[in-house]
């Protein structure tokens, strides 16, 4: 819900909340209701079209005309339907109830940490590679 409609409908009580809801439920449904059927009324009283012109741009701007009026409509009726659609929405979040809550855990218990163990091989200045050096052999002879 939006943070204006929380606090108008927040400090309602249960009832209150629900009847709003279902107030605007109705009038959601019955405003997509009204848009489909003015929909459906303009599509069928969509006239027939005779263009005589032979040339292109006469043929152009006279359908255009014809499509115009209708594109009006379609954006009206476009605007009616999201309306519709945001209505019955607000009201079945508000019939619903608000949204639960949920409980924030807190984060698992740390001990002690320990210092990250030493390189096991230093590290190499650039372009050169790393030799190990070995400890000298013993000799067994003497």
């Amino acid at each position: 819900m939006g943070k204006g409609l929380e606090r108008v409908i927040g400090g309602l009580d249960e009832g209150t909340r629900r009847l709003t809801g279902i107030g605007l439920l109705i009038v959601g449904l019955g405003l997509l209701l009204f848009t489909f059927w003015c929909g459906y009324m303009e599509y069928l009283s969509v006239p027939h079209i005779e263009i005589s012109a032979t040339d292109p741009w006469e043929t152009f701007t006279e359908a255009l005309k014809y499509l115009i009026e209708p594109c009006i409509k379609v954006m009206f009726l476009g605007v009616m339907g999201w309306t519709g659609v945001v209505l019955t929405s607000r009201g079945v979040q508000l019939i619903r109830g608000p949204p639960i809550q949920q409980q924030i855990l807190a984060p698992p218990p740390t001990g002690p940490t320990r210092p990250a163990p030493a390189p096991s091989v230093p590290p190499t200045p650039p372009g050169r590679s790393y030799t190990p050096i070995m400890a000298p052999k013993k000799n067994s002879s003497s």
